[in-house]
Order: C-alpha cells, then sequence, then structure tokens
C-alpha cells in the first residue's frame, strides 16, 4: 500500500476512534468505558491507542506496532447527556468490529446510523432516574 493512501487510512481510523470517543462521552459513559472500547476497536487494527479524557476534549495518539505515533488529535465534545441506546450500539459495534474485522467505512456507516436512531423522552429519562435513585 502507498505511504499515502496509509496515512489517509490512519487518520480517517483516528479520526473514527475520536468520533466513537465523543460519542460515547456525550451519551454518559465512564472513562474506563470510553477507553475499553477505543482500545478494543484499535486493537483490531493493529493499533495501540493512548487518551486523555477531560470533561470536554478527548485526545487520541495511535501508535503502531513499532511504538512509532502514528496520528494525535484532539477533540472538543459537545454538550453531555444520556443515551443508552448509543452506548449500548457502540459496545455491541465494538465487538462485531474486533470478530468480523470490518473496514473504517462500515464503522462509519454504523455510526450514522446509530446517531440517527431516536433518543429517550426526556420525561421517560427523568422518571426512570428518580426511581433508580429512589431504589437506593
Amino acid at each position: 500500500m502507498p505511504d499515502n493512501q496509509q496515512n489517509k487510512d490512519i487518520k480517517e481510523l483516528g479520526a473514527t476512534l475520536l468520533e466513537i470517543a465523543m460519542l460515547l462521552m456525550v451519551s454518559g459513559a465512564s472513562t474506563g468505558r470510553i477507553r475499553n472500547t477505543i482500545d478494543r476497536i484499535s486493537t483490531s487494527f493493529s493499533y495501540t491507542a493512548n487518551m486523555f479524557i477531560s470533561q470536554r476534549t478527548i485526545m487520541l495518539g495511535m501508535y503502531n506496532e513499532e511504538n512509532e505515533c502514528v496520528f494525535n488529535s484532539l477533540k472538543r465534545t459537545s454538550q453531555h447527556g444520556i443515551n443508552f441506546t448509543t452506548l449500548s450500539g457502540i459496545s455491541r459495534m465494538s465487538w462485531s468490529i474486533l470478530e468480523e474485522n470490518w473496514t473504517v467505512k462500515k464503522i462509519n456507516e454504523e455510526l450514522d446510523r446509530l446517531c440517527a436512531l431516536p433518543h429517550y423522552p426526556r420525561i421517560v429519562i427523568l422518571l426512570l432516574t428518580g426511581l433508580a435513585g429512589a431504589a437506593f
């Protein structure tokens, strides 16, 4: 594969991983869950991912097998909320990527599908969160 095409593929993968991390963060995932999901996906492409996660910014560095940095970028997150549909969808997707060797294009298509899914109505989230709190 020519270096130009390989660099383009790495940048596309890195941007996709950042998008996944950002979607997880704004949907209410813990930093541990974000790290595990990104590590699982990057490992399936034979890269190591190092992340810095703050409340509003995610920084991602990807390293190849020779421990050379091949991608480094950051992304600011939008307003946070809870979206369990997105969280569970990305989790299932990450396992499918690992087991079925998905391409970056297929990952992006699935992300577009997940983002188009409707959210739970706010009143349902508030009621169920209240019930969960009351159960404690």
